[in-house]
């Protein structure tokens, strides 16, 4: 609508000779905006009312007269008004009608007369009711949508147990990751609030990340290993459990969490010396219920007692009372690996200084911990025959058992050991708690030789040393060695004097073994008391966490783990 400035391009006088004589129709057809519509040269689908009225312009300003001016405008119909209709989206033809299209000849203010119109127009108007429908079922879809796009992964059996978890030997059990969405989802373990890792140094999780198509499924392995004997100490007093609770989260989606528990079984590495020298059977027959409250009973000042089998915390009639003289004051398990050393090690290349085979290792603990004996053939022979499994295979005869009075002569001989290995054989040492005649052999299934076994166990006898919750050199006394008892004799005497009995028992009898290596050990390197007690002095005397040592600082001088082997060393030198 508006001034469109077409004309009719004939002189003023030739239209206004159409005008008098009435010819509007005939006018019409020069009209060029009709010209150039029919041709589809301008406003291509637009409509008009038929005019009916006069040329709107040009007209003197003031009058009715058409212009009267030297330039002689032709009448023409500038004015105009059309509307559009998109047939492609309504094929209506009666949603809007003219029902007039006039102009007003009596206003006089401008050289142009205005022109009107008046439609009947359908406009369109919102149902509510079915727009709420569409609204919903647009809600709908779009939620799918989005439900959709979001990484959706599940976690078949996401509680773990790991049963009959023991020292040095791995367990692994593992879970069924799957993408039951339907776009790419990552994922990864991530630690729980407050803490910096996944899990507990203990667990190992593999793979950690990963990245799975919709459909595709991983198999995510969760590997329970007790490698640290301090750790092993922590789980037998109850300071430490095998709980832990694993967070995997999926990246723009929701986390899912994995429940691990397990059974810990008690062993004698990371174990206290008191419950040890108060039990009767081997600790993992006493069960983890019957050595906490051992150890209960000995820090409550109840005296020493005996636990022949597994009890629960509540069951305290089930530890009885024992004479303190015929209790045993060193651990069988310490007594056996000073004794597997002693026959067969004192001519073992870098004895103490070599790692010991971790298969062998693990053997000797489970050995130590179940009171089964040592398979001596398969640990000092090569090229093994075909054998039981280790686990739960143990077996035994009576033949295969030596009378313990035969050995003792071979182990107070001091002498160096013969390499015979028939005689080897026939004095292996059966060391048994209360003469317990049923022991049997836990058989191995790869032999690696004496070498081999002998360096296996004496990493044991330092492993023990270092793990028991209490250590051999009670805590108590540290700052008195750093301080004074590396140097002063008088001092290192009353160090040992202040020893609890089970400490100072122990003490004495590992420096009386270190003593029968320096004077036995026929292998190289030749030790020394000073490399003897660098070697121990670590597992024997442990620095506690909480002690201050800023004074060395201030005295300068040596530091404390070289005043703690000093300390040990002077022992061994004193005859």
């Amino acid at each position: 609508m508006g001034d469109l400035n077409y004309r009719i391009p004939i002189s003023d006088t030739e239209a206004k000779a159409y005008l008098t004589a009435s010819k509007l129709q005939e006018l019409l057809e020069l009209d060029q905006l009709k010209v150039e519509q029919q041709n589809q040269r301008v406003f291509v689908g637009f409509e008009e009312a038929p005019i009916t009225f006069r040329p709107t312009y040009k007209f003197d300003v003031g009058t009715s007269d058409y212009d009267t001016s030297e330039k002689k405008r032709s009448p023409s119909w500038c004015d105009r008004i059309l509307w559009y209709t998109n047939r492609q989206k309504d094929a209506r033809q009666t949603w809007i009608q003219n029902l007039w299209y006039r102009s007003t000849m009596e206003l006089t203010l401008s050289d142009h007369k205005p022109v009107s119109a008046l439609f009947d127009a359908k406009i369109r108007a919102v149902q509510k009711e079915k727009m709420e429908v569409l609204a919903n079922q647009l809600a709908k879809q779009l939620d799918k949508f989005e439900n959709e796009s979001i990484p959706t992964l599940e976690v078949k059996d996401s509680n773990i147990s790991f049963d009959n978890v023991r020292f040095l030997v791995p367990i692994t059990r593992s879970i069924i990751v799957q993408n039951t969405g339907k776009v790419l989802a990552h994922f990864r373990f991530i630690p729980k609030q407050d803490e910096l890792v996944p899990c507990k140094p203990f667990y190992h999780i593999s793979p950690s990340t990963g990245a799975l198509l919709p459909g595709d499924a991983i198999r995510i392995n969760i590997t329970l290993h007790i490698r640290q004997v301090q750790t092993a100490s922590s789980l037998t007093v109850g300071t430490e459990t095998l709980d832990d609770k694993l967070v995997l989260h999926t990246d723009l989606g929701k986390d899912s969490f994995v429940c691990l528990a397990g059974v810990w079984l008690p062993s004698c590495f990371g174990s206290n010396l008191e419950v040890l020298c108060s039990i009767q059977k081997p600790i993992r027959q006493c069960g983890l219920e019957g050595v906490r409250l051992v150890s209960v009973h000995l820090k409550q000042g109840k005296g020493r007692h005996i636990v022949d089998g597994p009890v629960s915390l509540e069951d305290s009639s089930a530890v009885s009372m024992s004479d303190a003289a015929t209790n045993q004051r060193i651990p069988v398990e310490l007594l056996r690996m000073v004794d597997f050393l002693f026959r067969y090690g004192l001519d073992t290349d870098k004895l103490f200084r070599s790692p010991g085979d971790p298969f062998l290792v693990r053997y000797i603990v489970e050995c130590l911990d179940t009171g089964s004996e040592f398979d001596v053939e398969g640990l000092l022979l090569e090229e093994p025959e075909e054998t039981e499994a280790l686990s739960n295979q143990d077996s035994a005869s009576q033949e295969d058992l030596q009378d313990m009075n035969s050995e003792e002569r071979i182990s107070d001989s001091g002498q160096t050991i013969p390499l015979d290995i028939d005689l080897l054989l026939k004095s292996a040492s059966i060391l048994r708690r209360g003469n317990d005649a049923t022991s049997k052999i836990l058989r191995l299934t790869h032999r690696k030789g004496r070498v081999a076994s002998v360096h296996a166990v004496a990493e044991c006898l330092l492993k023990f040393l270092e793990g028991l919750e209490i250590s051999v050199v009670p805590d108590s006394l540290y700052l008195w060695i750093v301080q004074e008892g590396y140097y002063d004799a008088e001092a290192r005497q009353k160090i040992r004097a202040s020893m609890p009995a089970a400490n100072g028992v122990v003490f004495d009898y590992l420096l009386s073994f270190l003593r029968e290596v320096l004077a036995g050990y026929t292998g190289n390197p030749e030790p020394s008391a000073e490399s003897l007690a660098r070697i121990f002095a670590p597992a024997m005397i442990r620095k506690p966490l909480d002690v201050d040592t800023s004074f060395l600082r201030d005295a300068g001088g040596f530091g404390v783990e070289f005043r703690a082997a000093v300390f040990i060393e002077q022992f061994l030198r004193d005859k």
